[in-house]
């Protein structure tokens, strides 16, 4: 795990953060579906312009993998993601594990005497305290993270992989604190419900939860560090994976 000092916040982004977002996913994009770059699809990050305090706290250095999972699952603490011919394509033991539902995160956080980090704190160690957009600058570089694309087709392997790749690859895009894929590859549970930054914005469906980092079926527009979207926690998904966080004691700061 990596420490990440604590820090105020601004979570989200402004609108013209939002209209840029926007404007660069129809750029990139190859005949988008419609809306599907529209700046209505991040107004869920459109900030309140307040700060929240994100206490010093440890998180993974990468995401957990298929290996690391099915040792919770052999100690019986995890259950298994199930054995489908569709899921086994995803089952190689150094990519993230996924089709996990938020609890079955939870479970193996707590096998590691851990837990699931906030929005705030993914947030935090995704940007900085300077908001960067991406975990390693405010450009984005292809070969920095494993990406998708917008279109009829969404994985893209001109970054190396077509589906996930192995936790400890791209190394190129580590954060500053040096802690890895906090973009792209497997988007990323947290252990925040889904309501708007903004109280003005339309309310959410508070029954669901924060998932953060994007995935390697989604375009950049949707890996910046203040993207933000909306999963059921029952959900079980190729794309959503998670890592795992740690409060610390005062002493220990």
């Amino acid at each position: 795990m990596v420490l990440v000092r604590g820090a105020s916040i601004v979570l989200g982004s402004s609108m013209a953060e939002i209209i840029r977002a926007a404007e660069e996913c129809a750029a990139r994009s190859e005949d988008p579906p419609p809306m599907a770059c529209a700046p209505e699809q991040f107004i869920a990050e459109l900030t309140s312009g307040k700060k929240t305090r994100v206490h010093t706290f440890l998180l993974d250095k990468r995401e957990v993998s298929v290996s690391d999972y099915l040792q919770c699952g052999r100690a019986r603490r995890c259950q298994s993601v199930g054995d489908s011919r569709s899921i086994a394509a995803f089952m190689s033991p150094s990519v993230p594990i996924v089709f996990t539902r938020q609890a079955d995160a939870e479970a193996y956080c707590a096998f590691r005497e851990a837990r699931l980090p906030t929005e705030a704190e993914f947030e935090l160690a995704a940007r900085g305290v300077a908001g960067r957009r991406y975990p390693w600058g405010n450009a984005f570089h292809r070969s920095r993270t494993n990406a998708g694309r917008t279109g009829d087709r969404t994985t893209d392997d001109t970054d190396g992989y077509e589906m996930l790749a192995p936790t400890d690859s791209f190394y190129d895009g580590i954060s500053p604190q040096g802690i890895l894929q906090l973009s792209g590859n497997a988007a990323e549970w947290t252990s925040s419900a889904f309501e708007p930054h903004n109280k003005s914005a339309r309310k959410a469906n508070s029954s669901q939860v924060v998932v953060k980092g994007g995935s390697f079926t989604q375009a950049p527009a949707h890996l910046r560090g203040a993207a933000r979207q909306a999963a059921s926690p029952d959900a079980r998904s190729a794309h959503i994976g998670f890592r795992c966080a740690r409060s610390l004691h005062p002493q220990e700061i």
